[in-house]
């Protein structure tokens, strides 16, 4: 019996784990702006995700992603503008083979970070409103949809972006879920520097027949050239990149690889499918 409890837990830690993309899939699906912008969506290849169900834990690569859309550069202590865009993502009734009854506290947490120079978010709209909106919920099974709770919370150079849920499913449907731009308002350090972006971490929860299956993605935040996501130059400060892949291999390759390389009049990308 252990066995086999043993194997359902891990089962459903990974199915959980896989929901993951999908969920981080609401938050990645609208491409940049003008060329005074950079933020295309980029995917983190096989992130180490952590799975729980009770006592049981594992690891899980999966790929993660993100999207903060921001200006290519600004002025010292200039209020600006970041856009983390919305958009719909299907959320799976299944996970390795067992059912899933709800899903909740879908959560992801971005960073702005300028070195030793102070960054400060001063304000957050969700939505055009203020810090708290919804998000709507389709469960597919011709009922109508829903609109749920969905809140960020931020410090100077952090902000968390979370549904709370629950959200319920209805067997066998998969269920969408839509959610809003986030624009954060950010006062630019009083020194030359670069912002980077990160996305630091994903998590969610996933309910199964023998219990809650919480999944914590932490992806990789400390090196500007290999894990910023976009940047904005300060003053005079230097660029971080001057090529932007929108697969960063972490555990392995992303499932859809492509390289964005920026230049003086646009952009080109080359996309290669794995798997």
């Amino acid at each position: 019996m252990l066995r086999i409890g043993t194997r359902r837990a891990c089962a459903a830690g990974v199915g959980a784990a896989l929901v993951v993309a999908a969920v981080v899939a609401a938050s990645v699906s609208v491409a940049t702006g003008a060329g005074t912008t950079n933020g295309d969506p980029v995917t983190f290849g096989k992130v180490n995700c952590q799975a729980s169900v009770g006592a049981i834990h594992l690891s899980q690569p999966t790929d993660v992603g993100g999207q903060a859309i921001v200006p290519n550069q600004v002025n010292q202590g200039d209020s600006y503008t970041i856009t983390i865009p919305g958009g719909s993502a299907t959320l799976p009734h299944v996970g390795a083979g067992f059912p899933i009854s709800q899903f909740k506290n879908l959560s992801t947490t971005y960073a702005f970070d300028a070195g030793a120079a102070a960054v400060n978010i001063t304000t957050v709209s969700v939505g055009g409103g203020g810090s708290s909106g919804t998000v709507t919920w389709n469960k597919n099974d011709g009922s109508a949809a829903t609109t749920l709770p969905f809140n960020a919370t931020n410090t100077a150079g952090t902000v968390t972006l979370t549904t709370p849920g629950p959200l319920p499913l209805a067997q066998p449907h998969d269920a969408t879920l839509t959610t809003p731009d986030v624009t954060l308002t950010v006062t630019a350090p009083m020194a030359d520097a670069t912002v980077t972006s990160y996305v630091t971490e994903v998590d969610t929860t996933a309910t199964v027949s023998i219990g809650d299956a919480v999944t914590a993605c932490a992806v990789p935040h400390a090196n500007p050239q290999t894990d910023g996501i976009s940047a904005t130059v300060v003053g005079a400060g230097g660029p971080t990149t001057s090529s932007q892949p929108a697969c960063r291999p972490v555990g392995g390759t992303c499932d859809n690889a492509s390289t964005t390389t920026t230049t003086g009049g646009g952009s080109t990308t080359t996309t290669t499918a794995h798997g």
